[in-house]
């Protein structure tokens, strides 16, 4: 208790003292509904939907420059692909205003996890941040360009997939250095209707 009182640490979901995100709240991320997509023919593995209590894990770690809490789910990401090869991660770049606001990239933290060697090659050619805006816009504002990594495929890595924009203009970057795409990974894919995504088989 009074250490938590000291070091000013809650919950960031139920606000309860003591660690960043408690047992209680912990168990809903690992034994959530793991969402089985496919984006573009790759497949996508998520912790689970951007609601409840993950979506609020997120938040934290966007808003509140709560990179601890998103060490707590560490083990539920790498063991999202535990199954794959050991392909390296390639995290999506951050835009230069949540890097400002934040200090650090979510994407970049998240590939650490998987525990596989985790390879920068994306650039992003920053048109600002992709909050409020509609598919047709993110498609049209988020583009990017890719140097040639040291392998022939990889492991795509993000906070969220709202629209997939972002992952399809990796992906084309990848391709145009002769690099596949594998597998995409994210902590939470944000559930609507109409998503350019499929149900994997």
């Amino acid at each position: 208790m009074w250490a938590s009182v000291i070091l000013d640490s809650t919950c960031v979901v139920c606000r309860t003292p003591g660690a960043h995100l408690c047992s209680t709240c912990r168990s809903g991320v690992a034994e959530g509904e793991r969402p089985r997509l496919v984006l573009d023919g790759v497949p996508v593995y998520a912790l689970g939907w951007y609601t409840g209590t993950l979506r609020d894990v997120i938040r934290a770690a966007k808003n509140f420059r709560s990179r601890a809490v998103l060490r707590t789910v560490a083990p539920e990401v790498r063991n999202l692909t535990a199954s794959l090869p050991p392909q390296p991660a390639v995290p999506i770049p951050p835009s230069r205003a949540g890097f400002r606001r934040r200090g650090y990239g979510l994407a970049p933290m998240i590939a650490r996890m998987l525990g596989r060697p985790v390879l920068k090659v994306l650039r992003l050619r920053d048109a600002g941040t992709q909050q409020g805006r509609s598919a047709a816009e993110r498609t049209r504002q988020r583009t990017m360009t890719a140097r040639q990594p040291r392998v022939s495929r990889v492991i795509l890595v993000d906070d969220v997939l709202t629209t997939g924009a972002s992952m399809r203009a990796a992906i084309g970057a990848l391709s145009s250095v002769n690099c596949e795409v594998v597998a995409i990974v994210v902590l939470a894919v944000v559930p609507s209707r109409g998503a350019p995504h499929s149900i994997c088989t």
